[in-house]
This record gives C-alpha cells, structure tokens and sequence, in this order.
C-alpha cells in the first residue's frame, strides 16, 4: 500500500525527533545537570553514605561514560569534622570486563593525610575492609602519586599502588609504598624498594578480625606511620625511621601484633619530659627484636638502645638508678642540674612484666650503661635482679604539649 505524501511526511518528522533531536536534547540536558550545583550535591551525598565519611569536593566532570573525576576533595571526620584527607584529583574508572568480576580502577593525586586524625582514617579503612562497598563483586586498582603526612614532613610516598579484592574468607589489599625522603639539602631521594603493606579481613573468625602485616625491612619509613597499631611509637619524635616488620590484629578490643626491626634518629627529649621539661637531650637508635603488645601496650621484648654525645638531667639519673637498680658509678657532678655523657647504651629484656637492663658502653669497664669520661651508671649488681616495667613506664612522662623546654646545657668546667 502507498502512503500519502502527507503521512510519510508525518513518519520522518516523527523519527526524527524520535531518533535524532529526542537523544540530542537529552545529552545537552544531561551535560548541563552533571556540571548543576545538584549533582554536586547529590553525588557529596552518595559518597557520604558509601564511605561513611564527610566528602567534599569544588568540582566534578565526565571526560568519559566510564570515568568520574572529582577536582580538591576532602574527606572528615562525620563527628568532628576534622579534615582526614585532602587530595587534589580522585578520579575514578568503572571498566566492565568479559570475567564476571568487574574492575574498578581508583587514582588520587597529590593527597594530604592528617595523621591527628589517624583513628579515622583507619576506622575507614577498617569499614571499608568489613562492608566492602567499594569492591563488593569487583576487583579494584588502587594507585596514589605524592601523598604527604602533615605530622612526617620530611618523608612522603612517592607512589603507590595496590588491588582490593574478595578472597575466600574474607577481603584483602596488597599495596606497593615507593618512599621520598627529605635530605639536609632539601632535595628528595626515592627509595629503590618499596615498603610493602597487607590488609585483611577475616570473616571465618569469630568475631571477625581485620589484620595487618608491613614490611619495611628494604624502605625505612617514618615512625608515626605506625604509631595506630602501637600508639608509644608517636614519642619517638618527627625524625624518627622505622626499618622492620609489624603484624597486627584486631579483631575490636584494640591492636595485638609483634614488632621486629629498628628505630633511628629517636628524639630521647620528647620521650623524657617532666612537668613541660625535656630531661634528656640525644638522638639514639633502638633494635627490637621481637617485641610483642597486647592492646597497644608491649608486654614482652629484646633489644638494644644506643645514644651518643647527649645530656641527662640529674634528676632523671636519680629516678632510674633507685627504680632500675642501677648502680651509680658516681661520676656526675652533684652541682649540676645536667650531666653530658659520651655514650648511653644498653641491653634489655621484658618478660612477664618484668625488665632487665644489661650495660653494653664500648668504652668503659663491662656493665656500664652510661659513661662519660668515666662510668656514670652501670647494670645492677646483681644480673638476675628485675625492676616490674610499669615502675620503668612512670618513667616516661605522657605530656599533651609538643612545646619542651629544654634542660639546662652545663659548663664544660662544672662537669667532671
């Protein structure tokens, strides 16, 4: 049958504007809602929701259907609203593959972690391992460039990358760290290996049990970038490089793990404070060998410390030679508030609640732990005699105040 004229006229417009101006009008509409202030808002809120953090960002675009790319993104405490993260482009790529699983590929650049706010961040990160939002049935690529610490300024990671899976028991993450460290000249040097981090959540524990394994053994890192699991490691000052293992669990009353490896360039002032004052001045190096904690508290260890060319208050002398047992060679000057020694080094071991200290001064007579010209102080008389370690714990003064005052240098002519 022969249409009319008049009819097939009607047919075309009708494809046409079906076909051709209908999709046209809608991407336009489309490309002007994406770039609303609704959206915006919109997809804040989705974010919100989905992590379980506040999430804000100043702007948002689609350079392709599969790919979403928010601009100067920060994530906060929901409570507080602290900044946790901070980081200049997130951009995320949703990509369906032919395997059942689909894959997810998450890139952030040029981030900012506040580590004030670290007990968030890692609450995050453990909502995220127990609900698995982001990568329920998908696999996800997780890659980050310059990511900075506010609180570690002198080291950050160069890059890193890792993948978020589902694995039988549970869910795991495998990461790669490429460590920056800040030189005296102010230029980075990269690290040639990285320091490698595991993340897993167990669901065939009762209860379930999120654990943790670091190996820094080839890539020092900072000390406070683990100070979460133990939190004593935040003392060991700004400076402070962590070379070893930690393998944590947490299965919701708190971190149990062991620690193996070395600290270097610890800050002895920010460990020793009384009433707002350092009481030791020295940079030392501290080996664990095995060390074990319960609820971020150590309950058993061997190791060593090894300081050079510091001060020590001479109450601090006091206190540890009465509380440790310690033996005082009587070389320090009773005039002096402060006391320079040559070298402070010593052998220790905690078991069962209890400490002993053995002298390991390479210059001066076997069992001393602190010399200068001569023994300062030296090991117990006695070598099986043990102090219980909360006596050597109140040593340490847990002060709020970063601001130390710092003690009193003495003369050169006033010290013996």
């Amino acid at each position: 049958m022969r249409l009319r004229d008049k009819i097939r006229r009607r047919i075309a417009r009708t494809v046409l504007a079906v076909f051709g101006w209908a999709p046209l009008v809608a991407l336009i509409f489309i490309a002007f809602f994406i770039r609303s202030k609704t959206y915006v808002e919109w997809s804040e809120s989705a974010l919100t929701n989905a992590l379980e953090m506040q999430v804000n960002f100043e702007s948002f675009e689609r350079p392709r259907w599969d790919t979403s790319r928010f601009e100067r993104v920060t994530l906060s405490d929901p409570e507080t609203g602290e900044p946790v993260l901070k980081c200049a482009l997130l951009e995320v790529e949703h990509q369906h593959t032919k395997t059942p699983i689909r894959l997810l590929r998450i890139r952030l650049k040029d981030c900012k972690v506040y580590m004030d706010n670290s007990v968030s961040l890692w609450s995050f990160v453990h909502r995220s391992f127990a609900h698995r939002r982001l990568w329920k049935n998908m696999q996800v690529e997780f890659s980050a460039v310059n990511v900075s610490f506010d609180s570690c300024k002198e080291q950050s990671i160069r890059f890193m990358s890792g993948t978020l899976k589902d694995v039988k028991d549970g869910s795991e993450g495998v990461f790669a760290l490429y460590i920056n460290d800040l030189r005296e000249d102010m230029k980075k040097e990269e690290s040639n290996e990285p320091a490698r981090l595991k993340i897993a959540r167990l669901t065939n524990t009762s209860p379930a049990t999120t654990t943790i394994a670091l190996d820094a053994s080839n890539c020092p890192i900072a000390s406070g970038l683990i100070s979460h699991w133990h939190a004593p490691l935040k003392r060991l000052g700004s400076n402070s490089l962590f070379q070893g293992t930690v393998v944590a669990a947490n299965a919701g009353a708190g971190w149990d793990g062991t620690v193996t490896g070395e600290f270097d360039n610890v800050d002895l002032s920010q460990m020793f404070i009384k009433a707002g004052r350092a009481q030791m001045i020295a940079n030392a190096k501290i080996t664990i060998e095995k060390g074990e904690f319960i609820d971020q508290r150590l309950v058993s260890a061997r190791g060593r410390v090894d300081a050079q060319n510091g001060v020590i208050d001479r109450g601090l002398l006091d206190t540890l030679v009465s509380q440790l047992r310690l033996s005082g060679g009587g070389g320090f000057n009773p005039y002096s508030d402060a006391t320079h020694f040559n070298q402070l080094a010593f052998g220790f071991d905690i078991q069962n609640e209890m400490i002993s200290l053995t002298g390991k001064c390479s210059s001066c007579p076997t069992g001393t732990i602190l010399s200068s010209q001569w023994s300062l102080v030296r090991e117990p008389l006695n070598p099986s005699d043990k102090s219980p370690l909360a006596v050597a714990m109140k040593t340490f003064s847990y002060a709020d105040s970063q601001q130390y005052i710092q003690i009193a240098q003495p003369d050169e002519n006033s010290t013996r």
